[in-house]
């Protein structure tokens, strides 16, 4: 029986849109590159963090978290796309929630 043993997870990501996606760890100051069928992503260093292959992230229980941060600032990206094509307004109403008004 191994006495170090690394467990692993999926996390769904399902990047639709590459630029949406390359802002977004531009804005966590991390960095994003395809390869392939993969995307691999940067941490502010430019050392290596993990691989979105086929909208997975496979990654270790530690870096979940930078998954999700990503994920986060992915949707607020999208959010903001949506303003600019569709004259959208937010409200910030709490630190969870946000409400989105304008031409549905």
């Amino acid at each position: 029986m191994p006495c170090f043993q690394v467990n692993r997870i999926e996390v769904q990501f399902q990047a639709k849109h590459f630029s949406s996606l390359e802002k977004a760890a531009k804005a966590l100051g991390w960095s994003v590159r395809k390869s392939g069928d993969s995307i691999n992503v940067y941490n502010e260093y430019g050392g290596f963090m993990y691989s979105i292959v086929n909208g997975k992230a496979r990654v270790t229980t530690n870096q979940q978290a930078d998954v999700h941060k990503l994920k986060r600032e992915y949707t607020k990206q999208g959010i903001k796309l949506g303003q600019q094509k569709f004259g959208w307004t937010t409200q910030v109403r709490g630190k969870k929630t946000a409400l989105v008004k304008g031409g549905f």
